[in-house]
């Protein structure tokens, strides 16, 4: 360590270690909370330190990270870093923030950075699968990369507050993969057993999917406030199906909400991924036909699925509001060329009723009928059986409902 006194109640400190354990050094100041308090009044107000730093490990919430640079002035209450970097997963971290001591007594860190190269089985390692085992880290693969900010707060006995820690994340993973998930084991489950779709799926293969499934780039911004963490909606591109997700996950109870919809033909379509020089390529839907809502909610020991019915009906709601604005933009402007969507084959149009429960109380909107005229004959025909009066023929007649579309 070198300590250079530049000039009154200012200091310049260079310093390495073979270890820095911040989780120790944050459980000591929070079991004698006297002596640090004594020490803050015999520090100095005035006195500043620049400090540069070097570790070759790092020791915090029980991740173990390597090469550490900071540099940071350090005062009586406060800390202030910039042009800080650190590896972890075999990638980079670098990040500019703040630690001060709140008038509680508390440690309050706001920090933000960026990530790069990290590797999705490392990280999920290092920090314990984050407190979850839904996916763990030999279920992973890939790569993460994106900015941060960050806000922690330790309380007057060094005690780190989940509930007060708050996260927004940019993230793009890349080559994910996902391999012997239970989670997706449940879906195909439940698949199976639902009457709608149990009829559609090639079990064999579609399993087959499942067991190794390819990720092509997922972007998304994550956060994490109140000990709840959102995942906003976003597209999938996979080996084994094309769907949107969301999800909401509680820290604490670890409950999951989550919602996924994708259209029912990728339940029995195959799928023939390649690898090309340009990465995973995966085919791009051609056609458009039905969508399938699901639900799962509970926890990891309790998950259920139910057809999402909400969601359904919002989107089916979103959709005729485009048409309607479509429809008023023609009017308001009939020489406008309208736009339209190429579309290759003719798929003819289905609206059924997902509804299992008789009991349902939603709307059925009847199927269009054509009609159609039977060409009459010039020739006289030979037999022709008569129809008695009190006859009539019969014609069934079906109600579908779009529900869950």
């Amino acid at each position: 360590m070198k300590v250079l006194v530049k000039q009154s109640g200012w200091l310049s400190v260079e310093a390495s270690t073979s270890l820095l354990n911040l989780d120790a050094l944050l459980a000591t100041a929070g079991g004698q909370q006297k002596d640090r308090e004594a020490l803050a009044q015999f520090v100095p107000q005035d006195l500043h330190v620049g400090l540069n730093l070097g570790a070759k490990e790092l020791v915090f919430q029980g991740a173990r990270f390597q090469n550490l640079q900071a540099q940071a002035s350090v005062s009586q209450k406060n800390i202030r870093w910039q042009n800080t970097s650190i590896q972890l997963a075999n990638g980079n971290i670098t990040s500019t923030g703040s630690a001060d001591i709140t008038t509680y007594s508390s440690l309050l860190v706001v920090a933000r950075g960026s990530f790069s190269r990290l590797e999705m089985a490392p990280l999920f390692k290092a920090f314990n699968n984050f407190e979850q085992d839904v996916i763990t880290y030999n279920m992973i693969s890939g790569s993460a990369e994106g900015s941060y900010s960050l806000r922690l707060l330790w309380d007057k006995n060094g005690v780190l507050h989940p509930e007060s820690t708050e996260l927004l994340a940019n993230t793009r993973i890349l080559n994910g993969k996902l391999q012997d998930v239970p989670l997706l084991s449940d879906i195909s489950d439940y698949l199976r057993k639902n009457l709608i779709t149990k009829t559609l799926l090639n079990n064999k293969e579609f399993d087959k999917r499942l067991k190794v499934v390819n990720f092509d780039t997922l972007s998304n911004e994550i956060s994490l406030r109140n000990g709840v963490l959102l995942i906003p909606e976003m597209n999938i591109r996979s080996s084994a199906f094309n769907l949107d997700a969301e999800a909401t996950y509680q820290v604490n109870s670890k409950y999951v909400d989550a919602g996924f919809s994708f259209m029912i033909s990728e339940l029995f379509k195959k799928r023939q991924p390649e690898e090309s020089e340009f990465g995973y390529v995966i085919e791009e839907p051609k056609t458009r036909g039905i969508k399938l809502y699901l639900r799962m909610t509970g926890t990891p020991d309790d998950i259920n699925f139910s057809l999402d019915k909400l969601k359904a009906k919002t989107e089916r709601k979103e959709r005729l509001k485009e048409e309607v604005n479509i429809l008023k933009d023609i009017l308001k402007n009939p020489t406008k060329p309208v736009e339209k969507e190429p579309v290759e084959e003719a798929v003819p149009q289905f609206e059924l009723d997902w509804n299992t429960d008789d009991s349902s109380e939603d709307e059925n909107i009847p199927m269009e009928k054509e009609e159609f005229k039977e060409k009459k004959s010039t020739k006289t025909p030979i037999f022709k059986p008569k129809q008695r009066k009190d006859e009539k023929t019969e014609t069934e007649e079906f109600d579908f409902s779009d529900d869950d579309f």
